[in-house]
């Protein structure tokens, strides 16, 4: 459960001149503002947000305004990137980083990506946005995935009778999902306290440690 061929992070839908809607959440992680000045740097197929007061080198100058950040064309057009589709936007180390493919285990230990953050509720409840589990193809509401726990990790995948027959399923409730106690109490975790969440190619994964920290080391 620790591997995967394909990391993801939050689902964000690109909208006329190629515009995206920074997750608050994400943003105020990192210093990333509502409103005003950032810092990028663009690779071939990630594009790095920083907050404007970063030493980072090699980047320039764009701004947010009302959350809303606009992705070069030419960068959007190279990744192919369409009206109506979706990208990928993800909390790094020092920043924010959007996508338009997967993340390779590699790139995600690369750039050193945490995944989105999310908390456990009152009651062991953890919410996943709903742009989430519309990408495995669950029901936000009523949909039935399947918990599988390790130490400090979650992961979840989507029901399937034919395939679970024996196999315990859980209901997602208005996008919420919940948590053992157990689970808890052995990966030393309390209500209030922080997960951060990101997608593999089996489901969705919900984690006390960064993305990167659960891939191993695939650059050996």
């Amino acid at each position: 459960m620790e591997h995967s061929n394909t990391i993801i992070g939050l689902p964000v839908l690109i909208s006329a001149r190629y515009r995206i809607v920074l997750d608050q959440g994400l943003c105020r992680k990192r210093g990333i503002p509502e409103n005003g000045p950032v810092l990028t740097k663009i690779e071939k197929e990630s594009i790095f947000i920083y907050p404007d007061v970063s030493e980072i080198p090699e980047t320039e100058r764009k701004y947010v305004t009302i959350g809303r950040f606009n992705l070069p064309a030419l960068w959007a057009k190279q990744n192919r990137a369409r009206i109506g589709r979706y990208a990928f936007l993800t909390v790094t180390e020092s920043g924010l980083q959007v996508r338009m493919l997967p993340s390779t285990p590699r790139q995600c230990l690369q750039n050193r990506v945490y995944g989105v953050p999310i908390r456990i509720y009152a009651g062991n409840f953890i919410y996943i946005p709903k742009a989430f589990w519309f990408h495995y193809g669950i029901q936000p509401d009523g949909g039935n995935v399947v918990r599988e726990e390790a130490d400090e990790l979650l992961l979840f995948r989507k029901f399937r009778s034919e395939l679970f027959p024996d196999i315990l399923s859980r209901q997602i409730h208005m996008g919420k999902i919940h948590v053992r106690a157990k689970w808890m109490r052995k990966s030393n975790l309390a209500v209030g306290d922080a997960l951060w969440l990101y997608g593999t190619s089996e489901g969705p994964v919900a984690s006390a440690r960064p993305a990167y920290e659960n891939l191993g080391d695939p650059l050996t």
